[in-house]
């Protein structure tokens, strides 16, 4: 990155580095994530695969058509495995909370599943939330509040041991939460199309930002992993170039930004970051002011900022 790039990048990323050095907070190709493929490059084994579709096929196809076999049923998206091991080597985010949400030792796959049998077409929405007055001292905050979309009847759903949950379930189960919140978050960026190889990407450019600092003011400090960043939102991706919302932590008030017109309001500790196909990084602000993206393209952004949507590709329900 040139100098004067760097000159523009928001002084708040500067501190996102030395936060993660204080708190000792331990990659875009535009491919998608699998689609009924082979997960097992993003975690998940082939006989755990088979499982959740027998477990689906179980549970919601075979009480209405008894003839369906397991060759009926696929994952038609992954999103991810959830539990403690997404959170070594990081004390960005406190180990005790996962330990209460993640501390019984198994897996959460969040799937979406298809089958030979699905008919609803029907575009539809469904209100992810949980709100609690104690923002800042709730184990598991930071609180959700978003929008799924749907292009036809299949959501996504959770499962752990043969049971599945839907998110709303997940949040707000009798006992414990079975997904922690900022986990939702990141399921949320997946399903707007962010692809799993393309988060890996982005978090490494964070971490090897980290690691190029405090490598020259702690020489002894061992490096960072990627397990140090979360994502809180993904707005999608313009002319080759992701828009992400960071959970960085760094402070405790409100602000708001205006680009085009379009007021973002930044209620947490986040901030708005653009990366390119190269490894660069950059604000909004300076992504818009360089004509990198345009009007129509902040307009959008604004739009799913605001109404907290997460819209996938080729929705089609509208605005």
């Amino acid at each position: 990155m040139d100098i004067f790039k760097l000159t523009k990048i928001s002084l708040s990323f500067l501190i996102l580095i030395c936060l993660a050095a204080f708190l000792g907070c331990s990659g875009n190709n535009g491919e998608e994530k699998p689609i009924k493929g082979n997960f097992e490059e993003w975690g998940l084994d082939g006989k755990t695969e088979m499982q959740i579709k027998q477990d689906y096929l179980d549970a919601f196809i075979k009480p209405d058509f008894v003839e369906a076999t397991i060759e009926d049923v696929w994952i038609e998206k992954f999103y991810g495995i959830y539990n403690l091991d997404n959170y070594k080597d990081s004390t960005l985010y406190s180990w005790d909370m996962h330990m209460i949400v993640y501390g019984d030792g198994f897996d959460r796959v969040a799937v979406i599943m298809g089958s030979s049998f699905d008919k609803d077409d029907t575009p539809w929405e469904e209100t992810v939330y949980r709100w609690d007055e104690t923002i800042y001292t709730d184990i598991f905050a930071p609180p959700v509040e978003q929008i799924f979309c749907y292009n036809n009847g299949n959501r996504i759903l959770v499962w752990k041991k043969g049971i599945f949950y839907t998110l709303q379930e997940v949040l707000y189960s009798p006992t414990t939460p079975l997904l922690h919140r900022i986990d939702v978050r990141q399921i949320a960026s997946y399903h707007a199309g962010l692809s799993m190889e393309q988060e890996r990407q982005i978090k490494q450019i964070i971490v090897d930002s980290i690691n190029e600092y405090l490598s020259n003011i702690y020489p002894d400090m061992h490096l960072r992993t990627i397990n140090c960043i979360k994502f809180d939102r993904f707005y999608g991706i313009y002319a080759g170039q992701a828009v992400v919302l960071l959970y960085t932590d760094a402070w405790d008030y409100n602000w708001t930004i205006t680009i085009a017109g379009e007021s973002f309001s930044l209620p947490y500790p986040l901030e708005i970051w653009v990366w390119n196909e190269e490894g660069e990084a950059y604000s909004l602000e300076y992504a818009y002011e360089e004509d990198l993206l345009t009007d129509d393209d902040i307009k959008t952004i604004a739009y799913i900022h605001r109404t907290r949507k997460v819209i996938p590709p080729g929705y089609i329900g509208g605005k």
